[in-house]
């Protein structure tokens, strides 16, 4: 019998439920592999021993910091792949952590609730991003008014130009 390689997607959630929901969804995938990282200070150490396709990081507000997550995958010196996708997942959230994310540099946001059709979509879209790569002094990540802000008038959020 044939071995078939996975790539892997690095996780890290510390909900008993999403931990579940991605186990599952993973477990059920011919391509792909959950690697679950409990600590956030041992991410780099992961990402540099497995190489992963896609990086899925809860934000638990008061309990799991997902922004500064994103942040430091985007602007460390020790991040061995600032290009990395992300999908930043909130358990709750409000418009301004939303606009908080993309500042980050998350390539992808998915609030709760959500489905498993939802959440694999999610990652779809995440892996699929076709948008430009932006590395300034300001900001790290996918270009912010990509192909998703064209199909809404190609505006920018803060300028409205």
């Amino acid at each position: 019998m044939v071995e078939r390689y996975k790539a892997r997607v690095l996780c890290i959630a510390v909900s008993a439920q999403l931990r579940s929901a991605l186990s599952t969804l993973f477990e059920a995938s011919e391509l792909l592999e959950a690697l679950f990282v409990n600590r956030p200070d041992a991410l780099f150490t992961e990402m540099q021993d497995s190489k992963p396709i896609l990086a899925i990081i809860e934000d638990i507000e008061g309990t799991l910091d997902g922004l500064s997550i994103v942040q430091s995958i985007r602007r460390s010196e020790q991040s061995p792949n600032i290009r990395l996708p992300t999908l930043l997942i909130f358990n709750e959230t409000t418009y301004k952590r939303v606009l908080a994310a993309s500042d980050a540099g998350a390539n992808h946001i998915l609030t709760a609730p959500f489905t498993s059709q939802e959440c694999w979509e999610s990652i779809e879209d995440t892996l699929t991003d076709e948008r430009p790569f932006v590395e300034t002094k300001q900001y790290v990540g996918p270009e912010r008014r990509g192909p998703a802000a064209s199909k809404f008038g190609g505006s920018d959020r803060r300028t409205n130009r």
